[in-house]
Order: C-alpha cells, then structure tokens, then sequence
C-alpha cells in the first residue's frame, strides 16, 4: 500500500476535497452566524388624528449594509380614522420592504403599509459620535396609484410620512 503511486494519488486527491468542503462549511456556518436579526417596535403619531398609532416588526441583516424588514402597521383593535364615515387611516396593514445603506444614507422599498412605496432614512450625526446609528431621520412615500373619493374628499395623491428615530439604549 506504501509503494502504490495510484492509491497515494486517491489519498491525496481524497484529503483535498476533505480539506475544501470543511472550508465550504466553515464559510456557510460563518456566514449564518453572521446574520443579525432585530424587533422593531415603533409608535406613530398621527396629526390630524391626535393619536398614536403602535407598528412592529422584524429587521433581517444578513450583511453589514443590507437588510429586509416585515412588519405590521396600525396594529390593533381600534377605530379606522374616517371623514364623513368613511376609511381613512387602514389599520393592521403590512410593510415588507428591502433596504441598502449607502454612507449615513439608507433607501428601502417594496410594500409599504399594503401599498407599493419606498423610503429614506439619513443618520445626521458623524459616526465618531457614537451616535450615528441611534439616531435617524425618515422619510416614506407610498400608494402612488391612490384614487379615492369620499362624500368631496379626494385622496389622489401619495401618502407621505416623515420622522425621527432615536435609540435610546444601545443593543
């Protein structure tokens, strides 16, 4: 077995392909272990309402600078804002949306509270504050096909949202 050529060659070709699929499974396992996921509980207040409205949801991250997002908006069981009896403000709607940072700068989009749309998020401050990434500012526009009319009210124009975000306890 010691002077076969032909089984020292399977030998060696063997160990190779041993050696490459431990790094194979060392790279995937790594790169599972690498993904982050987060929970995402947000309150919005609603102007014209006067009320806050409860959001939540789950953040994937499975690389630094990209991240996927599924959540549900105006949770609960609650009164629709109407105008003359009529749904204004849908509750229980979902957002499943896809988001890449590029610098202090992120943009994201898919379905935005059940409705076609996209956002922008800035972190203002510098990343040597230690609070770049605690603190953002938002932006959102969705439901760009919008066409309703209720009792003189029309509503053909895009949702737009706007606020700020601080984290107040570091994960």
């Amino acid at each position: 077995l010691v002077n076969d050529p032909e089984l020292g060659k399977n030998l060696d070709q063997t160990m190779s392909n041993v050696n490459k699929a431990t790094s194979d499974i060392k790279s995937f396992t790594g790169r599972i272990a690498a993904i982050n996921v987060y929970w995402d509980y947000r309150q919005r207040f609603d102007v014209e309402e006067g009320r806050w409205h409860p959001d939540a949801g789950i953040k994937v991250v499975p690389r630094p600078g990209k991240y996927y997002y599924l959540g549900g908006n105006n949770l609960g069981e609650r009164e629709d804002r109407t105008v003359d009896g009529n749904d204004v403000e849908r509750k229980n709607r979902v957002t499943a949306v896809m988001g890449y940072d590029f610098g202090p700068l992120t943009l994201y989009g898919g379905v935005v509270r059940s409705r076609g749309g996209g956002g922008v998020k800035l972190r203002p401050l510098p990343v040597s504050s230690g609070w770049n990434r605690r603190v953002e500012l938002e932006a959102e526009a969705y439901d760009f096909g919008r066409d309703e009319a209720y009792q003189g009210y029309t509503f053909d124009k895009p949702v737009y949202n706007a606020g700020a975000r601080v984290q107040v306890v570091e994960p």
